[in-house]
């Protein structure tokens, strides 16, 4: 069922992860929108080397987290951790839980999911054990009720703006040398442009 507990002491955290293949725009939105709703001291985000549910990432572990570094560097409840991206493949969810448990013994620890996935809970390593341990925050897609997972959970939706924008239409926005301006933040638009990811032609700057 869905309700939040009683809060407790130490700080408040919340864990962002995904491919972020590249960051974008609807990213960066989301970890505000949850900071702001949520008190949040900070929202950590946690780049998977591979997730076991998606395909593999177009750009390399060092070139996602390069990225996301540039993406958040001015935003100041806004961090990054690549300790998935040291694992061996491929990234579950808990490992990651129970290392910020083990860091920060007295926070409680928030975990931002898009709706999708988190309708797909069950199917997550682990997943009653993360449950227990967490509350979900959640982003939707759509302006429906987000579906609830059979197993019980905490979990409060994101108040947020509806963005179409995936990390998929950048990569394949580049592919077709369209302009990804507004979609990423500029800094990680340049990276790609620099570095030809997702395609022959850089990204067009207009």
């Amino acid at each position: 069922m869905w309700h939040m507990e009683t809060d407790r002491y130490g700080r408040r955290i919340a864990l962002f992860g995904g491919s972020f293949d590249p960051v974008h725009i609807g990213h960066l939105v989301i970890a505000s929108a949850a900071a702001a709703q949520f008190s949040l001291d900070e929202v950590v985000f946690v780049p998977a080397r591979r997730s076991p549910l998606k395909p593999p990432c177009e750009a390399t572990p060092s070139q996602r987290a390069a990225m996301l570094k540039l993406a958040i560097a001015d935003e100041e409840r806004c961090g990054l951790t690549e300790e998935e991206l040291c694992r061996a493949e491929p990234s579950y969810t808990w490992d990651t839980v129970s290392a910020a448990r083990r860091r920060d013994p007295d926070a409680r620890i928030f975990l931002i999911v898009g709706e999708d996935a988190f309708a797909g809970l069950e199917q997550w390593r682990c997943a009653a054990d993360i449950a227990r341990e967490v509350t979900f925050l959640v982003a939707p897609r759509t302006g429906a009720a987000v579906a609830q997972p059979a197993i019980p959970v905490r979990a409060e939706r994101i108040e947020m703006p509806r963005l179409e924008i995936s990390s998929t239409l950048i990569r394949e926005s580049v592919r077709r040398g369209a302009p990804i301006r507004y979609l990423v933040p500029e800094p990680v638009r340049d990276y790609i442009g620099r570095e030809g990811l997702y395609g022959p032609r850089h990204p067009s700057g207009d």
